[in-house]
């Protein structure tokens, strides 16, 4: 998947289109039928204000904290990679400023549960609130902590947490 996008993006940046391609190299690989959740996102630093791209593919939606600690959920849903021939998938734009911070988190995340309780987005939101002005390191320390300590078995699913903060 990741080496399709790579080369898909040097052909097409428009992120619908890079996973449209990451659909039809998993669908080409039946019949092991494998499927997979995705985001694509494009970040032009050249434009002021930056300007940020993004497709979902199944996956959940990144989380924006603006510079003064407003949270908004980017993206617009698209389904999983490997089910249909042509997926909705859709591009997304959003601009960004100096002090926001863009969240990406795999459903490991907010699917981690203490006892019939999963996190949540609203759980990841919450963290997100709570420190307002934290750097893209902290951030991900902040949620990966609160992760691991949501509840006392070790997690069952992948994590992954990619922040980045414009300054």
């Amino acid at each position: 998947m990741r080496h399709t996008a790579r080369a898909a993006g040097r052909w097409d940046s428009d992120p619908r289109t890079v996973l449209q391609a990451v659909n039809t190299a998993i669908i080409a690989d039946r019949p092991a039928r494998p499927f997979c959740t995705a985001a694509y996102a494009e970040l032009d630093l050249a434009t002021s204000p930056v300007r940020l791209r993004l497709a979902l593919g199944g996956h959940p939606h990144p989380l924006l904290r603006r510079a003064d600690g407003t949270i908004v959920r980017l993206g617009r849903a698209g389904t999983f990679l490997g089910i249909l021939d042509n997926p909705p998938l859709h591009t997304t734009e959003d601009e960004l400023h100096p002090g926001d911070l863009i969240l990406l988190f795999t459903d490991g995340v907010t699917e981690r549960r203490s006892g019939t309780t999963m996190l949540g987005e609203q759980g990841v939101r919450d963290l997100l609130g709570h420190a307002p002005h934290a750097s893209a390191a902290e951030t991900v320390a902040a949620l990966e902590e609160h992760i691991i300590a949501y509840s006392p078995t070790p997690p069952g699913d992948d994590i992954a947490i990619l922040a980045v903060r414009l300054t």
